[in-house]
């Protein structure tokens, strides 16, 4: 089965250009340290949490300039970052939740969730590159109309005052 080809490929290589594997292991001998962010690279040396490579995709249809519609499709990579510990999950939240014992069952949920964000994070820059900033930008208002109370006249404003950015 050949690999699927991307309109787009942003994924890290090594040094001899072959791509590297998703959950591929970071660790602070790998080329690939630089890419971990300073402030988690103490709780990675120290096994609180472990860095891996991940990957995420994107696709949007795009007009061209005749007006036909094609699919285009993208793909990068992150740092996929997995707490050990519940005080390393505490450190990935910067506190934001409550400290708790209950197990691997709360940490594996946890690490779902913070992946989650994480991808979301690469996958909205990728889409905007894709799409391009008009797109990004209704999108952007179209998800501001769920919170109730807000008006499309509102979330414009907010848009207005807060673009998109790459």
């Amino acid at each position: 089965m050949s690999e699927k080809k991307f309109d787009f490929d942003f994924r890290w290589k090594d040094a001899a250009g072959e791509l590297v594997a998703d959950k591929t292991a970071i660790t602070p001998d790998s080329p690939l340290w630089e890419n971990v962010p300073e402030k988690f690279r103490p709780l990675v040396t120290e096994g609180g949490l472990t860095a891996s490579v991940g990957s995420v995709t994107a696709s949007a249809k795009v007009e061209d300039g005749n007006g036909k519609k094609s699919e285009k499709t993208a793909i990068t990579s992150y740092v996929r970052l997995e707490a050990e510990t519940p005080q390393a999950a505490l450190f990935l939240m910067d506190n934001r939740m409550k400290a708790t014992d209950d197990g691997a069952g709360v940490l594996t949920r946890f690490n779902y969730g913070f992946d989650l964000t994480a991808r979301g994070e690469v996958r909205n820059p990728l889409l905007q590159k894709l799409e391009g900033p008009e797109k990004a930008i209704e999108r952007a208002i179209k998800g501001l109309m769920g919170i109730p109370g807000m008006t499309e006249a509102k979330a414009r404003k907010i848009i207005a005052d807060n673009p998109p950015t790459e």
